[in-house]
């Protein structure tokens, strides 16, 4: 099922590029924005399994055909620093969780992919709201923590809360000089996901418009992660496990094929994550991964199984500074079901750059 919704072919893409523009407005204001450009949706894959084509006609160049792409505003925030140990930030901002997420550019992250679990979004990756944050020294441990509230999780949650409800979760994590330095923390969040079609206009009993909700689909999640980092000179550990709950609310649960509805259910998963970066050959790093992952119920899983685990072996070099070169070999494979195509094997190659 994995391989099918993926191309077939060998192939070269370009994924990321992201602009960040940042500036202080004085000595306790900063702004923070960071847009991704965007080839999608040309040549992505629509429902039906066809390929999207965007292309149009360019009027600087006597009506050539053009394909156009899109943008996606990763983040775009306000600070303000209310004390030293205590700062506020409004706008769109990346849900304070774990290690991956907030460490989400390429030239930043080890291999070429985040892990599986941290790209299913166990929490949102971003919302829009409120996240008071701040950092405290206790002798030689730093301790830093968030607490957010925001619009929670849904397909309008930048502009919109069609669950009338908020999104609250939390941070902290200490940070320790033992044997180098050892980073831990735990996260938390709690939202209603609501989706539904668009408000439709009535006419009750007495003859009265009315603006009608339609039901659609609408649950509870509640998710926790916990997460540990270890450095010491060129030797880099880290792991991350979460798990989350979801629960619908009466006669709003979408259809499930053969099953019927998607139940409740819950889902964890967790990585581990061993490297070590040399002083030669372009700063090569060699690493390891492995990944397990409990999926929701579905009736993907139905056939699959719930169980995903995930190989992952590759070299990060840095020939300097700015520039990151990667290359990995990735195996995932689904324990529970004994299929034709039980592993799902992919090579990869890339560079990312930095300025």
């Amino acid at each position: 099922m994995l391989a099918n919704s993926l191309p077939k072919e060998r192939y070269f893409t370009f994924g990321n590029l992201n602009l960040y523009l940042a500036r202080n407005l004085g000595s306790a204001w900063r702004v923070l924005t960071e847009i991704r450009f965007l080839y999608s949706p040309n040549g992505s894959n629509a429902a039906d399994g066809t390929l999207q084509k965007t292309e149009a006609t360019d009027p600087a160049n006597v009506q050539r055909p053009i394909s156009w792409g899109g943008i996606s505003i990763q983040r775009a925030y306000i600070e303000h620093d209310l004390t030293s140990k205590v700062s506020v930030r409004a706008g769109h901002w990346l849900t304070p969780y774990g290690i991956w997420n907030l460490d989400h550019g390429s030239p930043t992250i080890i291999g070429t992919l985040r892990p599986y679990i941290v790209g299913e979004q166990f929490f949102p990756e971003s919302q829009t709201g409120l996240d008071v944050f701040g950092t405290t020294f206790v002798d030689d441990y730093k301790v830093g923590y968030h607490a957010t509230v925001s619009n929670g999780r849904g397909p309008f949650s930048t502009t919109r809360n069609l669950s009338n409800d908020v999104g609250v979760g939390g941070r902290v994590d200490v940070e320790a000089p033992l044997a180098g330095t050892l980073k831990v923390g735990a996260s938390i969040y709690r939202g209603k996901y609501v989706d539904r079609p668009l408000d439709q206009i009535a006419v009750d009993m007495t003859g009265t418009l009315v603006n009608v909700e339609p039901v659609g689909t609408r649950y509870t999640e509640l998710a926790y992660a916990a997460d540990a980092q270890w450095t010491r000179d060129g030797l880099h550990v880290q792991s991350e496990v979460m798990a989350r709950q979801r629960s619908y609310e009466p006669g709003a649960r979408p259809g499930n094929g053969q099953m019927g509805f998607t139940p409740d259910s819950s889902s964890w998963g967790a990585y581990g994550l061993a490297a070590y970066r040399f002083k030669r050959w372009w700063n090569v790093m060699p690493y390891v991964q492995a990944e397990h992952y409990r999926q929701l119920e579905s009736a993907v899983t139905t056939q699959i199984g719930r169980v995903i685990r995930v190989w992952d072996i590759g070299l990060n070099f840095r020939p300097s500074p700015s520039v990151v070169i990667k290359v990995s070999w990735n195996d995932a494979w689904f324990p529970e079901k004994h299929l034709d195509l039980a592993h799902f094997r992919i090579a990869q190659a890339q560079i990312s750059w930095v300025f």
